[in-house]
Parts: C-alpha cells; structure tokens; sequence
C-alpha cells in the first residue's frame, strides 16, 4: 500500500475537534512579521508567541469598530473567540476571549485544579503553572520557614505537584518565589493576555500584557478550553507628566492614584498608562503601579512597550521576544485620538513620596505631614515593624535602594530601631541579592530576610512582639493594609510605602520621621541625615538563577496517580450543591447584616487558615469571622434566629443549614474588594447560603458568587439597606422570570408583623442566568457541563484495518494515524483511501459498502488461499465528554459450497474515564446507536455527510424527492413534523384555556382602559397641582418681597429711635453744662472792673508766670530723672560686683577641687611607678617626667629592635612561601607527568588488544612498556608523597613559630604605647594646669583692688595659697 499522511499546520483548527476558530481566514500573505518563530518561555519550548493570529484579529475588529484603539483594547480584542461577531460596547457587552495561559498560586489553586478533576478532561488546553508561595509562614528566617513549610504542607504540596504532572501543568516547588515576580522573570511579554488566580496578577502590565485576577472557575473554564467570559472594561487613561527624582518612586504614583479614585474608583475599568513620564518608570516599577491597581477594583492595568521593558526582557534571557516586540511596537502603544472613558492627570516631579493607611490602602499622608495625622487621629507613633519585599516591590532595583539607605545607617553604626524583615520576591532575586552582598547589608542593621514567598503580607506570620488586641503601627512595602490582614490582630495600624520608606522609618523607629528632612542620631552622639537612595535598574553582573525549582510535566501523564484521602485534614472532593427548585426563595433568615467595610479577608480569612484552602467544609469555618455586625458592632457574634441563643457567624450558619432553613446576607460598598480568592463565595454556598445584597461588588468576587449559584443582587436604592432589620424573614420573588436587566423583588416581613418591599438590582447574562437556575458549578452533573459548556466534539486518533480489501492479514494490521489539526490522505487509485473511508463508516454506524455485502469487503479466503479470513477493524476516538474510547469490530469471509459468505463476529467499545476502563459488547448494547452518542453526530450526517463514500457523494444533485428525503434524515425534519403535530394536539386541547385567557384579556384591556382614565384624570391633576404650584411660587415671590420691605421699614424705625436717643442725650448734657456756667458764675467773688484791654494784660502776666512755674517744674524733673540713672547705675553696679564675687568663690572652689583631683593623680602616678613622693608635688614631677623619659627611651630602643626582628620573620616566611610554592608547582608537574605517561600506558594496551601484528612487534611493545615502567618508578621514588607532605608540615610548623613570635612582639609594642600614651595624658594635665594657672592670675589682676578690700592677703599670697592646694 502507498498511503502518504501529510500533516498541515493550520493556526488551531480540528477537524474531528472542538476549536472551531476558523483560523484559516486569519492566514494570508501579509502575515511576515516572524522568519522564525520565537517561544513563549524557555520552559515551553514548542509554543511560539501568537503575534501574526493577534494582528489578524486585531485587523478585523478595526474594520469593524473604525475607530482608534487603546493599548488595553488592542490586546483585549484581538484574543476574542469570534472577532468577526463579537458584541464590542465598553461597559456593557461581554467579551468570550481565548487568553494565552493560566497562572495559580498554591493556595487557590487546590479547589481550582479539584474542579478540573471533576471535569473528566486529559490536559489543560492552554499553558499553566501552579506556583507554591502562599503557604510558606514567616516564624524564624528564611531557611528554616521553608524546611517547615515543606514538612506541615507535605500533603498538599504532594497533591499539587501530582496534578500538575498529570494534566499537564508547570509546578514551581516552594521556595521559587512569589508567582507574580516569577511571572514577570519567566512568561509575561508584551500583548499576553493571562489570567491568575490571586488579585494581583495584573503586576504583568509592567512588561505590556493584559494580565487579569479571576476566581478558580474561571481558570477552569480556560484550561478546558473553554472561552472565558468578561465584562468588556471601560478604560481610564492616567497621564504621566514630569519625571521621578529623589525619594519618589513608582509605588508612590499608584498611592497617589489610589487617594484620589478611591479603592473602588477604577471598579470595571483597565487603567492604562501614556504619557512623556513613562519612559522615567523602569519595567518592574511599572509592574507595582500595575500591582496595585487591584486596589482601586481596576480590572487590571497596563504601560505601553518602551526600551525599559525592552531592556528587562534582555536582562531575563528573553531577548528573542524582545527584538520580535520591537517589531511589533505598534500593537503595544495607543492610537493617536484613542479615546477614554475617563482621564487622570499625575505630575511625576511634583509627586511627593507618599505613606497610605492604616486599614484602608487608599486614605494618603505624604511623608511631610503623617506625623501630623498620626498625633491628630491617635495613631501609635512608635513603629513595631518594618517589612519590605512582596509582589509588589520585591524587584532588584527595589531592594538595592532599599539596601543604599540600610548602607548608610552601616556608615554610622546604626542600627534599625523596629523589627525590620526582609521578603525577596523570587529565587532569583534572593540569589543576585546574596552575591551582590544587598542581603549582608540589611543583616548589618538588624534585618531578618524571610523566604522567597508572600509571608506576612497574607497574614502568614507568627509575630511575637505584641500581643493580639495591642495597639501598634507597622510600616511595610505591600499592596494591602486591611484590619489584621498581615498579623490578624485588628488593632494593628499598618501603613503601606514604598521599600526605601520603610527601611527609613524603620531605622527611624517612629512613624513621624520624614526621611528627606529629619535626621537620625548615630550611638556616637553624631547627628547624620539619610541621602537620597540610588538603586540599580538591573544588575550589572545579570541575573543569578539561583537553584532551580521548576517541575515540568511529563510528555504523558496519564499514569500519575492523584490520590486523596477520605479523612484528610487539608483536602478534600467537591460535592454536590442542592439544586434550586424552580422556586422563588422565601422565608430566609439574615445571617448576618454586615457594617462599613467587607473584603474577602473579613469573608474569608487567610493566615492560619490557607492549610484548609483544599478542603471546603474545614475552611468554612473561618466565614465571616473578621466582618463587623451591625446588629452588636462586633465582629464573628451573631444572634442565632431559631435558637435565639449568640454564636459564632459558622456555627449559626450551620445550624440553619441543618434545620433547612435557607439564610441570606446584607451589605455596604464594594464588598467582597481585595483577593481573587473563590472560597468566600464557596463557603456561603456551602454552608446553605442562597443570596448577598450589598449597595455594590468588587468585580471578581461578584463573578465567582455567579459561579457557585450564589444570587449577587445590588440595592436598587442604597437607602434600603437601613430597612433590613437583623431579626427579619426575607423573601427574594420574580426568580422564575429571572431576566438580564430585569429587577427581582424583596419583601421583608418583620417580627412586629409589617413588611417592607423593595427591588433589587443585578448584573446577570442570559449564560450566567442559566448557571444559576441550573446550578451548575457544583453539582453531580459536572461532567455534563463542562461537555455543554465545551460544546466539544469527538476526535478521531487512529485506525487498525487488518483484512479489508487491500489491507492485508498481518496479525498486528495496519494502522491509520489522524493528525491534528487536519489529515489529508493522498495516493494512487488503489491505494487504499476509499477503504479508509469505508473501515471509518463500519466502525462508527455500522453501515457496510454500497452494492454489495461483507463478502466483497473483506480481503478474499481464495487470494489469501484459507478457508476462512477473519477481518477486524479498531477505531480509537476521544468521545464527547473528552473520555478516551475504543471501539473494535470483527468479521469473517468464508466459502460455503459454491457462493462466499460473511458474517459479524463481534463488537466492542472500550472507555477509559478517571483511570477506570468499561467495556460494553454488541450482545448487550446497540453499540451503532451508542458511537452516535459518544461522537455527539448523527448516524445520517456521518452517513451522508461526514464518511460519505465517493460513489454516493453525489446524492446534493440527485432528483428532489431523494434530496428531500436526505435533508430530512440530515436535520431530523420527521422528529420536527412530529413536533409540530404534538403542538398542535396540545394546542386543541387547551382550545378552552385560551378561550379562558381571550376573556381574561379582555377583562384585562377594559381594566386596562380604566387605568388610562385614571392616568389621564391623575395627568390632569398634575397639570392642575403643576398650576397651583406655580401660583404658589408666585405668591411666595411677592412675599419674599414683603419680608425685604418689612427689614427696611424695621432698620429705619430703628435708626429713629437710635437718633431721638442721641438727641434727648444732647439735651441733658446741654443742661448739665448751662448748670455748670451758672456755678462758676456764682464761684467768682468779685469781677474785674477795669478795661478789657488791662484784663488781657492781666490775663498775659499770669500766663506768664504759669510759664515760670512750668520751666522751673521741668527742670526739677530733668534733675530727679539723672538722678533716678545715677542711682540705676550704681545698682547695676552693686549687683555685677556682688555676681563677680560670687563667681570667683565658685571657681575657686572648682581649682581647690581640681588642685585636690591633680594631687591624688601625681599620686596614683607615683606609687604606680614606684617614684617617691615625700618631698612635694614639684619633685614628684621631676622624678615623673625623668622616669617617663627613660621608659620613651627604653621603648624607643625595643621598639628598633622589635621592628628590624620583624621584618628579618617576615623576609623568612617569605622565602618559605616562594619555596613551598615552588615544590607544590613541581609537583603538579610531576602529577601531570605521571598522568601522561598512564594515559601513554592506556594507548598501549589498546594497540595490544586491537593489535594482530607478528610476535617480535608485541616483544617491542613489551620492551617499551617495561622501558616506561622504570621510568614510571623513577618519577614516583623522585616525587615520594609522603616526603613532599614531611616537607610542607616542617614548612607549616615554622611559619606558626614566626607567627607565634610575631604576636609575643606585638604585644610587648602594645604596652610600650600603653606607657607613651600615659606620659603624654601628664603633659596634658600639665598644659592644663599652666594654662588654668594663668587664667587665675589674669583675674586677679583684674579685681586686685577688690580682693584687698575683703581679704586678709595680697592677690599674689591667694594664689600662692592656690597653687599650694
């Protein structure tokens, strides 16, 4: 046979398969962007950057939308399943997108790959890796927190690493790093569209990738190959300005941006970044702005592609991608006249650095003011703890400015005041940290460095410095700052910056210190200030890999077995949920109405409780622990509504559960913000919960309450949320008629008896409504799903035909191999092909060859020259539910007298499902019937359609009764005829029922009439109470005015009252003068008789003498003014003396104590050198300074003596170095000989093994072997090892000897200096005492005068009395 198999590589189709992309209209001759194609990572080596198919697809939406593009819809569109149909409206539509790969950390990554068992599937469609990062806790150092890390999680990390090698997942051991930084390291690049199972997988968007956080359903949709859904995003535009310098840095542009949106101000949005500002941000800063953005409820967030990301990708071993990048830069970056949805504006040289918190990652301080806030709002100023790393800055240039600040404390010889801890991001990271001496450093100031995982920043960390309920403040460089999410003691203030922030205030240790401002105080006394950090982007030595802890999986691993234990603590099998009844939901109780803040932290804590993240019940237990009780104000204390006895938030919800009784939650903002994590809207399913109404939803957590078949409903008035009372029975009607857009009902019927309705509202796809009315997720009928979700077609594998027609009789026969993604079959007539077609169609229906039976299909007994030939054919097919199945058939040829006849032997289908294999027989199945059903195609399309032989494939052109007939069978137009008629049997029997409901409408249309009258008679009142309103509005008008004239009539009556009071007072005061005039006319004893111009003569005489008197006054008081200074200056005086007197008695008690102090030294000196001491301090300083003159001497001459010694030792180990060194290099020589000469040995003995030459050729040999044996021996007597090591031992014992006499001299210098150093201590006492001396006389000379007066003796017999003391 002459069958050729071409294998044709088209981008993703099947032909047997269930990808249907139609990716053939993507090829075409414009598609050159690539001579080579370049892998994704060097871990998949066989899966190339997807860049051609993404253009092509981009190219189509273009058209379609004829409109600029943004960066965030470039690479969102251009991963759409169906770009030529998709529905595109920001804000509103749903996208069904293909991503690139999944990405799961450990923790939720157990219920999601436990999902995927559940699925029944092989292998994960796309790329995955699981990364183990979450269980790692932080208790000692990074050493032995993994060791027991890898001890307590043995169990589950077994389970991951089993999974990951079966279906076909990468496995980062512990200790990689954190899946974030890894991400970054090994496979984001630009225009990747990936999905993760944790909050911040958007730190992708540093390097240009659309990297999105989802539930664990959402990654099984994905690795099931199953097109994932999403909310088409708005997008906001934030515009970098300027330039970052000094202490600014990129965390605090995503602190800046969170303190003006909020943390749920970029909810439904991709934040993407342009703007002159980014190019001063390196890649892995742009990683943590794009990290952080999870804070804000962005979707996730994005930079365009730049030389940083360029040089990032180099630096990583990706240069490849880079340079393919580099070409496509257009894709990366923005249309000109892109529009957004929403601008921002930020400034990078105005930006200041930046402190958020506590408890909430969006309230700012700037380092300037946060001392301020802290004193004004009663935040512990003294810092704990200081902690940097985590995904969000753990990248090499974070910590090498981090290590430049820790460096100059070292400088100083300080040390960091708080707990200060260190978290490398990566492996990676830890190794280049190691070699480069960063990790030294931050150990020189008191640094702890923890494992290369998430550590405290989840809560997993065992902090002993405080007590749970203790007030205190922590500083730390993660992304999250939520009551007790980093050391579960919700009194703990921690406060977010960046890695040089915090290793500031931790040396600091004080939450008020401002780096660029404040100084620190070293142990010296000295005061230093820090300068600004410097930091390398990357290192110049590159990258050191560290050890490597990736797990790739096998090419097959079908034979890994994953086990799980039925009483296993940490893990366990999804169950069944109960399914919904059809029914609305009625009578539920509130379990809890939860106040002010909700994340998944408070719903579903993590810390201790991330060991149960694979066993639902057991985590369970941790639901709603940490959210605050309206009810009480108190957190995990709820009133159990059956019992009427308080409880735990668990164990009343069990209780409920119990009793069967349904139980619903209430709600504030944005509940359920922070991590991806599926489990808080798994518990509530769990533990009987059916309904969470809130005011708003964190966009992740509301898709994975969808998934799990929990209602998330939205008040449609926020106020409503205050009518909920704790003790209500609620009731949530309109479920039956549950529509998109559509508002569902809730009445509450409270304990007094009345009740309250309001509407709420949600935000459901038709898709995810079935999901909910199915309840899907969960249930026993998971398989089923994932097969209607799939919508997965079988696949054909390979085909056995062992004597049909040409296909001869060899007992393993001939197989067929169908390659993916199509097989074309190619060959000369005869060759084989119609057969294949044939032995296809016997295999699936059944159906044997046109014209003709068994006997002319199999290979004929007579040309095979036997009785009897048996004939058999194997097909092996992956079924619709993805199971591996085989189906077998057999028949005979045999002659009987003079015709041939045929007949079936047996028939078999083989299913491998879970591990297990079935088989069923013909004797007990129509298995035709069955293939119909496990192929998922009818037996008329494989007949007519599919396996069509070629000399029936013309039946399209054939007369129309036989084509009626075919497209009849092809798409079931009987079971429709009979459909059709079943319609209208039962349309005539409920002939009254319509009649029934004809008269109801009319009933309906004449209420319906009424009702028109009433609206029309209450518009009319409207227009009627409008006119009224109107009138009114006038009136208010002039009354208005009424009040204003009636203020001025008011303020002019006033100003009356006020001037008739001033002029009665102008009266009285005029009385009181006229009085006055009259007294002092009565006063005056006798009036001046004479003229009036004597009178002014008089009147200027007594002015003038006025004038004497007031000269003369004067003149007294000038003089009583001098003498008032006089006598102030002679006070002055008085004093100053009095002060200086003072002053003089206190130092001269000070010189008497020092003169005592100087007696007892020259005496300690004296019986210390054993100088005598009977004749006065004057000769004790003689005989003191010759004796220190003799011991300079005596130390001088040593000193010579010690220094020509040494240096005739050192010239000796010299030498004997240089000779040991010598004998070593010639004995290396010598080694080497011998080495040669056993290879030449080598040689030999080879040419005597392959040698057949004569005998007196082996005697030579044999001569010049034993010639070189002697030679050999000479060698080794010359070079005898042991007198060599005799040798360097004698060469090493003289050495020590030098080295021991070289200390014994040190030694001896070192006291000499010690008695140096006290003579030159005595000359300074002695300067000292001369310079004090003078200082004395200088004084007394100054007040001779006054030390006469009030002492007995002259100034110079007191200090002849000083000098005596």
């Amino acid at each position: 046979m002459n069958i050729s198999v071409i294998n044709l590589i088209f981008n993703g189709t099947k032909i047997m398969g269930y990808r249907q992309l139609n990716s053939s209209r993507f090829l075409h001759k414009s598609s050159t962007y690539f001579a080579t194609q370049v892998p994704i990572s060097r871990f998949e080596l066989d899966k190339f950057l997807p860049y051609d198919a993404l253009i092509q697809r981009l190219d189509i939406v273009r058209k379609r939308l004829n409109r600029p593009l943004t960066l965030a819809e470039k690479i969102l569109y251009s991963h759409l399943d169906d770009p030529e149909n998709a529905e595109i409206v920001r804000g509103s539509s749903y996208l069904k997108l293909r991503p690139d790969r999944v990405a799961m950390q450990d923790a939720t990554a157990q219920m999601a790959v436990l999902q995927f068992i559940s699925s029944g599937l092989d292998r994960v469609s796309v790329p995955t890796t699981i990364h183990c990062d979450h269980l790692i806790e932080a208790n000692e150092e990074a050493n032995s927190d993994l060791k027991r890390a890898k001890d307590v999680n043995a169990e589950v990390y077994d389970f991951l690493s089993s999974v990951a090698a079966k279906y076909g997942i990468g496995f980062w051991h512990p200790g990689s790093g954190i899946i974030h930084q890894i991400i970054l390291e090994n496979y984001a690049f630009p225009g990747l569209l990936l999905i993760g199972t944790d909050s911040h997988t958007p730190n992708g968007g540093g390097l240009g990738g659309l990297c999105i956080g989802v539930g664990g359903a959402d990654a099984v949709d994905v690795m099931a190959d199953i097109p994932w859904e999403l909310k088409c995003p708005k997008v906001m535009g934030v515009k970098l300005q300027g330039e970052l310098s000094g202490w600014t840095s990129p965390k605090d542009v995503i602190l800046k941006l969170a303190e003006i949106l909020t943390v749920k101000g970029g909810t439904g949005y991709i934040i993407e970044y342009f703007g002159p500002g980014v190019d001063s941000i390196s890649c892995t800063g742009m990683g943590t702005i794009c990290n952080m953005g999870a804070e804000v409820g962005a979707t996730t967030s994005v930079f365009p592609f730049n030389n940083r990301m360029k040089r990032y990708l180099e630096a990583t071993g990706r240069e490849g991608i880079a340079t393919v990048a580099e070409k496509c830069k257009h894709l990366f970056s923005s249309d000109a006249g892109a529009g957004y949805d929403q601008l921002v504006e930020i400034n990078l040289s105005e930006l200041e650095p930046r402190i958020n918190g506590p408890f909430t990652p969006d309230l700012g301080h700037t380092v300037h003011n946060l001392g301020q806030h802290a004193r004004e709002n009663g935040y512990p100023l003294e810092v704990k703890a200081g902690l940097i790393g985590s995904c969000t800055n753990s990248s090499y240039e974070d910590m090498t400015r981090a290590a430049n600040v820790a460096q100059q404390a070292v400088e100083h010889n300080y040390k960091a005041k708080s707990i200060f801890d260190v978290t490398p991001g990566s492996e990676q990271i830890r190794a280049t940290m190691e070699r480069d001496g960063l990790t030294e450093t931050f150990r020189k100031i008191g640094a702890t460095v923890l494992a290369n995982a998430c550590g405290p920043c989840i809560g997993q960390w065992n902090r002993k410095d405080v007590r749970k309920g203790e007030k205190n403040t922590i500083v730390t460089s993660y992304n999250r700052n939520f009551t007790g999410r980093n050391d579960a003691n919700p009194a703990t203030h921690a406060f977010v910056a960046s890695p040089e922030i915090v290793t500031a205030i931790a040396l600091a240790g004080r939450l008020d210190f401002d780096p660029t401002r404040d100084y620190l105080t070293a142990n010296d006394g000295r005061k230093f200030k820090l300068k600004v950090p410097v930091g390398e982007e990357l290192p110049s030595k590159g990258f050191d890999r560290g050890q490597e802890t990736y797990q790739a999986p096998p090419a097959d691993g079908s034979a890994v077995k994953v086990v799980v234990q039925p009483n296993s603590k940490r893990l366990q099998l999804l169950k069944a949920f109960d399914k919904w009844n059809g029914k609305d939901f009625e009578d539920m109780l509130v379990l809890i109405k939860i106040k002010g803040k909700c994340t998944t932290d408070h719903i579903s804590a993590a810390g201790p409780w991330l060991k149960f993240r694979g066993h639902l019940d057991n985590i369970s237990n941790n639901m709603f622990i940490g959210a605050i009780n309206e009810e009480n104000g108190e957190m995990n204390k709820v009133k159990n509504q059956l019992s009427g006895q308080w409880s735990s938030v668990p164990e009343a919800a069990r209780f409920y559960k119990a009793k069967g009784k349904k139980w619903i939650v209430f709600g504030e903002e944005n509940y359920g913000e922070g991590s991806s994590r599926e489990h808080a809207a798994l518990e509530p399913r769990h533990l009987g919960g059916r309904a969470i109404v809130v005011k708003s939803f964190a966009r992740i957590h509301e898709t994975n309450l969808k998934k799990q078949g929990m209602l998330a409903l939205t008040f449609v008035n926020p106020a409503d949320y205050d009518r909920v009372l704790p003790t209500d029975s609620v009731s949530l009607v309109g479920l039956k008629d549950f529509k998109p857009g559509k508002p569902l009902k809730c009445i509450l019927k409270h304990r007094d008896g009345s009740t309250d309705e309001f509407l709420l509202d949600h935000t459901y796809n038709d898709l995810q409504i079935e999901w909910f009315k199915a309840d899907l997720i969960l249930n026993e009928d998971f398989e089923v799903l994932y097969t209607c979700l799939v919508n997965k077609m079988s696949e054909l594998s390979a085909m056995m035909i062992r004597g049909f027609r040409s296909f001869g009789l060899e007992e393993k026969g001939q197989t067929i191999k169908f390659q993916k993604p199509l097989t074309l079959i190619v060959g000369s007539n005869g060759s084989g092909k119609t057969t294949i077609i044939e032995c296809l169609k016997y295999a699936t229906i059944g159906i044997l060859p046109p014209g003709g039976r068994g006997t002319i299909f199999i290979h004929d007994p007579k040309i095979a020259n036997l009785p009897e030939v048996n004939a058999q054919v194997k097909l092996k097919f992956t079924d619709t539910l993805g199971a591996t199945a085989v189906v077998s058939k057999s028949m005979t040829c045999y002659q009987k007298k003079n015709k041939m006849e045929s007949r079936s032997l047996d028939g078999t289908i083989q299913r491998k499902i879970n591990g297990q294999t079935t088989s069923v027989s013909m004797r007990c199945m129509d298995i035709e019937a069955e293939m119909v059903n496990l192929l998922g195609v009818s037996k008329p399309i494989l007949d007519s359609v599919i396996f069509c032989h070629q000399e029936e494939s013309n039946w399209p052109l054939s007369e129309p009764k036989s084509l009626k007939m075919k497209f009849d069978e092809i798409f079931s137009a009987v079971k429709y005829t009979k459909c059709v008629d079943e319609i209208r049997r039962i349309n005539k029997g409920n002939k009254v029922q319509i009649l029934e409901c004809k008269t109801e409408l009319k009933h309906l249309e004449q209420n319906k009439t009424k009702a028109s009258e009433v609206k029309q008679a209450l518009q009319s009142n409207e227009l009627k109470l409008k006119s009224i309103n109107d009138d009114l509005n006038v009136l208010n008008g002039e009354l208005e005015k009424m009040k204003v004239y009636l203020e001025n009539v008011t303020k002019v009556r006033q100003e009356i009252v006020e001037l008739t009071t001033k002029l009665d007072n102008v009266k009285s005061q005029m009385q009181i003068h006229k009085a006055t005039a009259d007294s002092l006319r009565r006063g005056i004893g006798e009036l001046f008789k004479g003229s009036e111009s004597e009178l002014d003569y008089e009147i200027a005489t007594f002015e003038m003498k006025i004038q004497k008197e007031k000269e003369s006054l004067s003149q007294l008081q000038l003089e009583i003014e001098n003498n008032d200074e006089q006598l102030i200056g002679r006070c002055k005086q008085r004093d100053e003396i009095i002060s200086h007197e003072n002053k003089l008695k206190l130092e001269i008690e000070y010189w008497n104590g020092k003169l005592t102090e100087f007696d007892s030294q020259i005496s300690v000196m004296c019986s210390k050198a054993n100088i005598p001491n009977n004749f006065g301090n004057n000769v004790a300083l003689q005989n003191i300074r010759k004796y220190c003159q003799s011991q300079a001497d005596f130390l001088k001459t040593k000193e010579d003596e010690y220094s020509c010694r040494l240096n005739e030792l050192k010239q000796e180990i010299s030498d004997v170095e240089i000779k040991k060194k010598s004998e070593e290099r010639n004995m290396s020589v010598l080694k080497e000989q011998i080495e040669n000469s056993k290879n030449e040995i080598k040689k030999i003995e080879e040419q005597l093994l392959q040698s057949k030459t004569a005998v007196d050729e082996l005697d030579a040999l044999a001569e010049e072997l034993k010639s070189v044996n002697e030679q050999i021996e000479v060698k080794n007597q010359f070079i005898s090892a042991s007198r060599m090591k005799d040798e360097i031992e004698e060469l090493t014992r003289f050495s020590e000897r030098k080295h021991t006499e070289i200390n014994d001299l040190n030694n001896q210098l070192k006291k000499a200096k010690q008695h140096s150093a006290a003579e030159m201590q005595l000359d300074m006492w002695k300067r000292e005492k001369a310079t004090k001396l003078k200082a004395v006389e200088e004084l007394m000379e100054k007040h001779e005068k006054f030390l006469s007066t009030h002492f007995k003796h002259t100034p110079n017999e007191l200090l002849w009395l000083v000098c005596c003391y």
